[in-house]
């Protein structure tokens, strides 16, 4: 005997994926945002945008590899608050980002000024645009440092972190409803117990698993 079951594992939004959406938006409008900055100082040149490969995804703000700076380092480091439930059994919550900025100077001076100026960038950049998959559903700014980085390098640079905080708010990041909606087939006994799945089809769209399966059972 088979019987047709469909699951639908519904959405999980994983904090590399909050990573990912802020990448998205930093190598798409970085640039932009630092040469209207530039112009609005009255800088001699305008500030270089970190370049792709030197936009990153970090496990803490303390990883710094000697990347070509200025370089751009992003990690999401928890839920911020209680996640809120919604009628349908989804959650939406926020998450605490923290977006370091690192460059370098000739002086202490330049360099702290320097990063201010990243920092603000990023801190507009974020806080008016949103990634082309609409992950990010609402930012909000909540903290911002500048902060001396050390030399591994022994090179006597002078470095800093522009570093900006934010709580990024998304939503479907669960559903509790999710999983295989096994029924036993009509006119069949009630102890109907199905065995592992013997064939599996999966169509993932919009970060849910349409599955169909056709299991053997006991009899």
């Amino acid at each position: 005997m088979t019987v047709q079951v469909l699951a639908d594992f519904g959405p999980l939004i994983l904090p590399t994926d909050v990573d990912e959406a802020v990448i998205e938006v930093m190598n798409a409008w970085m640039p932009l945002y630092l040469r209207e900055l530039s112009d609005e100082r009255g800088l001699a040149s305008p500030l270089p945008a970190p370049v792709p490969r030197d936009v990153n995804s970090v496990l803490s703000t303390d990883e710094f590899l000697d990347h070509q700076l200025p370089g751009l380092m992003v990690t999401t480091a928890k839920t911020s608050g209680v996640p809120e439930r919604f009628s349908d059994g989804s959650y939406g919550v926020g998450w605490l980002v923290h977006v370091d900025s690192i460059v370098r100077g000739r002086t202490a001076h330049e360099t702290r000024t320097t990063a201010a100026l990243y920092e603000g960038a990023t801190r507009r950049v974020l806080s008016g645009r949103k990634d082309a998959a609409g992950l990010i559903r609402l930012t909000r700014w909540t903290a911002t440092e500048i902060a001396p980085v050390a030399d591994t390098s022994r090179q006597g640079r002078y470095l800093a972190a522009g570093m900006t905080t934010f709580t990024i708010f998304t939503d479907q990041a669960l559903k509790e409803t999710g999983g295989l909606a096994i029924e036993p087939p009509t006119g069949t006994d009630p102890s109907f117990v199905p065995t592992a799945p013997m064939s599996v089809e999966i169509d993932l769209h919009n970060g849910s698993a349409v599955t169909e399966i056709i299991i053997d059972s006991e009899d």
